[in-house]
């Protein structure tokens, strides 16, 4: 079986997005980067860009302006301002 991360997306008008992943993209304050299964610690700002969630079934999408990145033991929390 495949290795999946768990993701959580809040925005201030609640929860955009929980449930599995293959992978996830966004822009963070130093560039693009990718997100995959057994990824290491990591925390980042987001800046104004496009967030991609690669689930098993296709891809979510939305842009971005502002938030936070956290992930930890293949669980990914994203936390949007807009």
């Amino acid at each position: 079986m495949k290795d999946l991360l768990s993701v959580s997306v809040s925005t201030k008008e609640g929860v955009w997005y929980e449930g599995p992943a293959e992978w996830v993209r966004a822009v963070g304050v130093e560039g693009s980067f990718e997100v995959w299964p057994q990824h290491a610690p990591f925390m980042t700002g987001l800046v104004q860009g496009v967030l991609t969630i690669q689930t098993p079934a296709g891809p979510k999408e939305r842009t971005t302006t502002q938030g936070f990145l956290q992930v930890d033991n293949n669980h990914v929390l994203i936390l949007l301002t807009e």
